[in-house]
């Protein structure tokens, strides 16, 4: 079989190295608004590191397109940090990010 270009897995790791690149630009960025540092995950921290840290802004957010309280309000805020931190880039070994950073 031939190949032109990089082998899959390469140019999947590229891709990925590219989106860290891009993430630790923005989650190092020191002019970025309090907003932006909650609601963003920082390299190698679980979700359950990231919802810690930022409870009250996803309650926040979760209040303001719902009428919801108590346990649901926090069950809709986990929900929605939940989809924020998927879309944080994963897939490379720790030793990317230090390199990145």
């Amino acid at each position: 079989m031939l190949f032109l270009g990089p082998p899959p897995q390469l140019a999947r790791q590229e891709a990925l190295t590219k989106q860290a690149t891009a993430f630790l630009g923005v989650s190092r960025d020191a002019g970025r608004s309090v907003e932006d540092v909650l609601s963003t995950p920082q390299p190698g921290e679980s979700l359950r590191q990231f919802y810690d840290r930022s409870r009250e802004y996803w309650a926040g957010k979760a209040h303001a397109s719902s009428d919801n309280r108590g346990k649901m309000l926090r069950k809709d805020g986990f929900e929605k940090c939940q989809i924020k931190y998927s879309a944080f880039p994963r897939g490379l070994p720790p030793e990317c990010y230090q390199r990145l950073g």
